[in-house]
Formats: C-alpha cells, sequence, structure tokens
C-alpha cells in the first residue's frame, strides 16, 4: 500500500534540476530514487539525467527549454500525485526529448495490488502527463501500390517527414500478408 501524498500548494518560483541545495546539498546520480515533492516547481535544465532506479513525481516537472534536447533515464517513473510536462498547448517543445526506460527482465516489477503485476519499465500516470510536441503531417496516401522489398514510396504532397522518420505502411487489401516499417 502506497502512503498517502500530503498535496501542497505549487510554489510560484520554479527550482533547476542542477541546483544541488534542491537537492539537500547533493545531486541525484545514478541508481538514485528521485522524487519531485509535493509543491515543487522543478524545470529540468541538464540534458540528461542520471540512470535513475525510479523518477516520482508528487510536485511538477517541467521541461520548456527550447533551446536543447533532453535525455530521461529510469527504470520507472511514476507521476502520481504530481505533474509532468513537455512544452505547452501554447508553447510546444521544438527539440528532442528521449525517454529510455531501464532495466530487464530479472528487475523487480511494480505491483498494483497482490493479483496485478505491471511489470517493470514502466511509466505510470494516475494525476496529469501533458507533452506537447511540434506539429506533424503523420499520415499520407500512397499514390503508387507498394510491395515488400521495394526502396521507394510515392506518396501525396504536403508531408513533413524528415531523414530517419520510421513509416508504417498498413495493408488494405484482404490479400496482404504482413506490414512492413519504412525507414526514410
Amino acid at each position: 500500500m502506497l502512503e498517502a501524498i500530503e498535496e501542497v500548494e505549487l510554489e510560484e518560483g520554479q527550482r533547476v534540476w542542477s541546483d544541488a541545495e534542491n537537492w539537500g546539498g547533493q545531486l541525484p546520480v545514478d541508481g538514485d530514487e528521485v522524487e519531485i515533492p509535493s509543491g515543487w516547481n522543478m524545470l529540468l535544465d541538464i540534458a540528461e539525467t542520471p540512470k535513475l532506479k525510479t523518477l516520482n513525481i508528487n510536485g511538477r516537472l517541467s521541461l520548456m527549454r527550447q533551446d536543447m534536447d533532453y535525455h530521461i533515464r529510469a527504470e520507472k517513473i511514476f507521476v502520481r500525485a504530481g505533474e509532468f510536462f513537455i512544452g505547452s498547448e501554447e508553447e510546444p517543445f521544438e527539440n528532442n526529448v528521449l525517454i529510455t526506460l531501464l532495466g530487464d527482465q530479472e528487475v523487480e516489477t511494480l505491483k498494483m495490488s497482490t493479483t496485478v503485476d505491471i511489470g517493470n519499465k514502466i511509466i505510470a500516470v494516475t494525476n496529469s502527463l501533458q507533452f506537447y510536441g511540434k506539429k506533424r503531417t503523420n499520415m499520407s496516401r500512397l499514390l503508387k501500390t507498394v510491395y515488400s522489398g521495394q526502396s521507394e514510396i510515392i506518396v501525396e504532397e504536403g508531408t513533413d517527414w524528415a531523414a530517419g522518420d520510421e513509416l508504417f505502411l498498413a495493408p488494405t487489401s484482404m490479400q496482404a500478408h504482413h506490414s512492413d516499417y519504412v525507414t526514410i
């Protein structure tokens, strides 16, 4: 059973992750269980987090800096009584965010009850998770039939796909046997 979280009003200013004073004098390091306590308004201002055992968010964690890419690394991320924001509807995040869930099959799993085991390498959300990124055109119609093994496809104009994007080509007839991914 999880302990109750005392909800505290969100502080007006922002704390920055890179300030050791916010963490009792020592920044989080690999293997730590990190908590953003209720009431804290934390801004992640470092490009890459340590490899955390857990990241529990009971206050607010935001990634709003538009001038850097982020890499968040943790075995488990639990947005319990807090909020996890990347960008906003008014100001979508334009750079890249990579969230790597660490661990393997032998790592202890998270249990919701004595009968429900939800596994490891998870992002669990019981309050608010809001991610806003650059608006992208994610669908297009094929203008010519594509067969497995082909290296080129022809689609409608107007997409904003970029090198490295992965496309999923879904079958549209009952004769199709499988779907393929294509990397641009």
